[in-house]
């Protein structure tokens, strides 16, 4: 509750910056997603906010760019899938079709990926 009032208060007198360290830093997922509702709608006026999070999930509902600061510095800038372009593994994706799978499934599985992602790579196959 101290956590919300703190943010409501800040809100209240309307400023053009808003500062929020950890905003939700231990509230329950439903709680969480209220206020970062709350916080998308203020977003929207003719206001600025600058987040300070551990939380990948957060800086991507709340931000629209995302810094990252290792050791006091910043070493990079950019939109969310800039960051995850230059920076992130990639997705990765696995299918369990269990021992039941035949080979004629198994070949439409992945000419259905290679429909959705043309540039998708199969690394491993396990064939149980």
């Amino acid at each position: 509750m101290k956590r919300r009032l703190s943010i409501a208060i800040s809100l209240v007198s309307q400023p053009k910056i808003i500062f929020l360290d950890e905003p939700t830093t231990g509230l329950d997922p439903e709680t969480r997603r209220q206020l970062w509702n709350i916080l998308q709608e203020v977003k929207q006026g003719n206001r600025a906010m600058i987040l300070t999070t551990h939380s990948m999930e957060e800086a991507d509902v709340l931000c629209n760019r995302i810094g990252i600061v290792n050791n006091g510095v910043m070493t990079c800038i950019g939109s969310q899938d800039r960051l995850k372009e230059l920076y992130g593994g990639g997705y990765h994706l696995f299918i369990n079709c269990g021992r039941t799978c035949s080979e004629k499934e198994i070949k439409k599985v992945r000419e259905f990926v290679k429909k959705i992602a043309p540039k998708s790579e199969m690394l491993r196959f396990f064939n149980a």
